[in-house]
């Protein structure tokens, strides 16, 4: 990584078991800030949405995990925050690789129907007053993968930059680039809503498709409408109900492909 001034600190690793952990032990023991990053060569157990695990091949990816701070905003708040972290992929990818990317509601960034990027967001809660304590937003990169990287039975759903480009691309570069833009989150949460939410519709990559919603064992067909004002998804479903989605645990999945 190439040193960029900043407010923050940028621990690098070699190999963690998850950036995700390593910062919120950190941050539990009070040995972080706030703006204060950690990035990983590769690691052992990174982990998606919903328990899934996320493939981190050595010196392939971008695996980092950043520290939000909550500013006494409510979890319900908080967690529209990912959405923000989506958006600001977004842009490092498309200023630094001048690739356009869509958002897969709620927290992936896809190419032609293939994934190239996970967010996770996780909180750290305060015993005392059940507060948010810290933000912690995990984002993992598809950079410099080739096919034969990805698990056999993730091939057809998973792509990278350099897959897409045709070449490799500088890591460092595109963190550093992207580390700015999590700042800048930072330092406009909530208050910049207006951009965040403009972009976040405008590269959508579901609105307009068929879809499944998918809840434990429960699953629903409909047609993704919009993007409401606090990031939700507006389906019209095909009992004829027409419902705004939140994250939680909730899958999206489309009827042809991974969208």
């Amino acid at each position: 990584m190439s040193e960029i001034k900043r407010k923050g600190r940028t621990i690098h690793l070699e190999c963690v078991d998850s950036t995700n952990t390593y910062l919120k032990n950190l941050s539990i023991a009070g040995e972080a800030d706030f703006y204060d990053c950690v990035i990983a060569d590769t690691q052992t157990g990174g982990r998606g949405r919903l328990g899934r695990s996320f493939a981190s091949n050595k010196g392939k990816g971008i695996y980092l995990s950043y520290l939000m701070n909550p500013k006494d905003a409510s979890a319900e708040e908080l967690s529209r925050i990912t959405a923000w972290g989506a958006v600001a992929v977004r842009d490092a990818l498309k200023e630094t690789c001048g690739l356009d990317v869509g958002i897969k509601w709620v927290n992936d960034l896809v190419y032609e129907g293939r994934k190239v990027c996970g967010i996770l967001t996780e909180m750290t809660f305060g015993l005392e007053n059940g507060k948010v304590h810290s933000v912690i937003m995990g984002i993992g990169i598809n950079v410099n993968h080739d096919e034969a990287d990805f698990p056999e039975e993730l091939r057809a759903v998973a792509t990278s930059v350099k897959i897409i480009g045709g070449r490799e691309w500088d890591i460092s570069e595109l963190a550093d680039n992207l580390i700015l833009r999590l700042d800048a989150i930072n330092d406009d949460f909530p208050k910049s809503k207006e951009y965040y939410l403009a972009e976040y519709r405008r590269s959508c990559a579901v609105i307009g498709k068929k879809i499944r919603i998918i809840k434990g064992d429960a699953e629903r067909c409909g047609t993704a409408l919009d993007i409401d004002e606090n990031f939700g998804l507006v389906v019209a479903f095909d009992d004829g109900k027409t419902e705004t989605v939140t994250d939680g645990d909730v899958s999206v999945r489309g009827f042809y492909g991974y969208i």
